[in-house]
């Protein structure tokens, strides 16, 4: 069954193009080597162009033990992921638990809030939909947005106020 709903629900991602299209990990024909080429053409136009280029490059430790499952529940909903098949996802995410053996000693059973089960075949999958930002979630997204740069006028004036107060031979 586990195998059906994370078939399922890879076809919809791919066939809606849910997927951000820089999505390259656990997906079909697809790789790491994707962006290792894609940042080498970067560096080549940046250096052709005389221009700098920054890279950013995050490893999630213990990404799919911290996921959370109401959000990734929600997420779903908002790909059109209803129906029964939204109905087998929240089924296998909660009212889990674990138990942790030390030798021939057992601990308690702990429940576990979020996550999704280590080495389940849906995990990658539930992953990178939680992950996944499409272009038009990023546009509708209800974050503020902060301006970072100033407009010329500004500028203009905090350097005017600028040279007033370090140049005491200023009349202003």
């Amino acid at each position: 069954m586990e195998r059906l709903v994370t078939d399922w629900l890879t076809w919809h991602m791919e066939v809606n193009h849910l997927f951000n299209r820089f999505q390259s990990g656990y997906r079909k024909l697809r790789s790491s080597q994707d962006h290792i080429a894609r940042l080498q053409d970067d560096n080549q136009r940046a250096i052709h162009a005389k221009y700098s280029l920054c890279g950013v490059f995050v490893d999630l430790e213990n990404a799919f033990d911290l996921m959370w499952t109401d959000g990734l529940l929600h997420k779903l909903q908002q790909h059109n992921i209803i129906g029964q098949m939204f109905n087998c996802i929240p089924v296998f995410l909660t009212d889990r638990h674990i138990r942790i053996r030390v030798g021939a000693e057992l601990s308690d059973l702990f429940l576990v809030d979020n996550g999704s089960p280590q080495g389940s075949v849906s995990s990658p999958v539930l992953f990178i939909i939680m992950m996944n930002t499409s272009r038009s979630q990023r546009r509708t997204s209800n974050f503020p947005t902060k301006r970072m740069t100033a407009p010329s006028e500004e500028l203009d004036q905090t350097r005017k106020s600028t040279d007033d107060t370090s140049n005491p031979t200023s009349t202003g």
